[in-house]
């Protein structure tokens, strides 16, 4: 649990043992572990929202990973719809 309010807080993802523990169940086994407040919406929803780019409009951003910095950029601002085919402004 130290770790995971800590040094891995922006990596560890909700889980759980669906069907054979419910999501009420779990939720509430959850509440009674000692993670901070603020660590909790992290592992709940916000790192895999980030994991699995959830919060990325495809039709406007491509965020990808730079390798040097280990820091995400967006290459891609917009998608406009030539009669050529599709154009992409980029940074």
């Amino acid at each position: 649990m130290q770790y995971a309010n800590t040094l891995l807080k922006h990596k560890v993802l909700f889980g759980s043992d669906y069907p054979l523990i419910t999501p009420d169940r779990w939720l509430a086994d959850f509440q009674q572990i000692a993670i901070k407040s603020e660590v909790r919406p992290l592992i709940l929803k916000e790192n895999a929202v980030k994991v699995l780019r959830l919060d990325v409009d495809p039709a406007t951003d491509i965020t990808l990973l730079d390798p040097s910095s280990g820091e995400m950029r967006t290459v891609i601002k917009s998608v406009v719809q030539k009669p050529w085919g599709i154009e992409w402004a980029t940074e």
